[in-house]
């Protein structure tokens, strides 16, 4: 069982390093990408067309944005901190979850001897 937990613990050191690795590499390629003009301009005829489509009388009433700045940018930018935190919550909730499973899985089975021994034990 050593061997397993020293595994184990490796495999969560290398999941929490590239789910960090991994989220500031989004982040950073989400701030490149809203410094673009093309991309400033394609959400602001976004924004424009949202605002025609909330005055019209369609199917459906939607609500203009509020923001003038794209939500994956103000989420990555403003809430980068929580989203990481976040992120590394449930990933270390499902980890421990696989390591709990994989460690009864692999856990040696007890012999009848000791079963039987264990049920006449005196209470």
């Amino acid at each position: 069982m050593k061997r397993l937990d020293a595994l184990l613990i490796v495999l969560f050191a290398t999941m929490v390093v590239g789910t960090t690795w991994g989220m500031v590499r989004v982040r950073r390629a989400t701030l490149e990408r809203a410094t673009d003009p093309a991309f400033q301009a394609d959400y602001a005829e976004w924004v424009e067309e949202a605002k025609r489509q909330s005055s019209d009388g369609g199917p459906v009433k939607r609500r203009p944005p509020k923001s003038f700045e794209p939500p994956i940018l103000v989420l990555m930018r403003d809430y980068f901190l929580a989203s990481l935190g976040s992120v590394l919550v449930f990933a270390t909730a499902l980890f421990l979850t696989f390591a709990f499973l994989l460690r009864g899985a692999l856990r040696p089975g007890r012999s009848e001897k000791e079963a039987l021994v264990d049920q006449r034990a005196p209470y």
